[in-house]
């Protein structure tokens, strides 16, 4: 049986929409879909940075909110 997940975010979190949000903690960029986190990098580790920013942007639409 499928369950349905509500938009429930931690504080503090900035979104890149209605479905993804970004939290920096202790020099961590996290990524949350509601309270779940789905991807971290360091906050100076720009290669993972495009990584994760290219997975949004192909498989949501965020892309305009990360550039």
């Amino acid at each position: 049986m499928l369950q349905t997940l509500f938009p429930v975010f931690p504080e503090e979190v900035s979104y890149l929409n209605s479905e993804i949000a970004v939290k920096t903690i202790e020099d961590v960029v996290y990524y949350f879909n509601g309270v779940m986190p789905i991807y971290k990098h360091e906050k100076d580790d720009y290669k993972s940075f495009r990584y994760i920013s290219s997975q949004l942007s192909t498989h949501t639409k965020v892309f305009t909110y990360l550039v």
